[in-house]
């Protein structure tokens, strides 16, 4: 049966309890010496529970890592990232059609799923950026760079498809479908370029490393 360490904290009340009817140099002794196994029992308690992280935190990265198990997490991971872009296109769309005062009917239907496939492109670009860079510096490096490097195409290109679907915003049969496009798409690349990067530190677990 494995003994249990004592309590720091029994340690200390017994060292103060022993102060009393003792000659002054031989109780400051004792206490020096409970104290000092008191410090000792807190180190290695500490010890022992990093040792414990890091064995955690290792078998996490061979699960991860490992080529059987590793790569469907991955897949999963990066389909996930991808998919919570959707979304937020709601934000967009929502704020559209009330302003405009436009039906959530078929043609803005149709218009979302379009929106829909613009959001998944852009939220691709970005993670195969951020996997590419990542070959070359470190992770979180990567996803900054990556980030900065992507923002002006992905804006550029969600810019022009908005301003070519305004001539379709006086038709009354397209206009529910250019409103939400147009909203949607605005405002959401805005919103995929912040959260694809925090949604992949997240759950790759990156952080950021510290600055000399």
């Amino acid at each position: 049966m494995t003994q249990q360490a004592p309590n720091p904290n029994d340690v200390l009340a017994k060292a103060e309890s022993l102060r009393g009817g003792l000659s002054s140099g031989f109780r400051d002794e004792i206490v020096k010496s409970l104290y000092s196994e008191a410090e000792s029992i807190a180190r290695r308690a500490v010890r022992t529970v990093k040792n414990k992280k890091y064995d955690l935190d290792q078998r996490i990265d061979r699960l991860v890592t490992s080529p059987i198990t590793g790569l469907p997490i991955m897949v999963v991971l990066l389909a996930l990232v991808i998919w919570l872009t959707v979304p937020l296109a709601l934000i967009g769309v929502t704020a559209g059609l009330l302003l405009t005062r436009q039906p959530f009917g078929f043609m803005a239907m149709l218009g979302f799923l379009s929106l829909s496939g613009m959001l998944i492109k852009n939220a691709i670009v970005l993670i195969d950026e951020i996997e590419l860079q990542r070959k070359t510096m470190p992770v979180y490096d990567a996803i900054v760079v990556s980030g900065v490097s992507r923002l002006r195409p992905v804006a550029m290109a969600a810019l022009t498809t908005a301003l070519g679907l305004i001539p379709l915003l006086v038709d009354a049969f397209f206009v529910a479908m250019a409103v939400t496009i147009i909203f949607g798409l605005m405002i959401a690349t805005v919103l995929t370029m912040v959260f694809v990067p925090v949604l992949y530190a997240t759950f790759f677990g990156v952080a950021e490393p510290p600055r000399e």
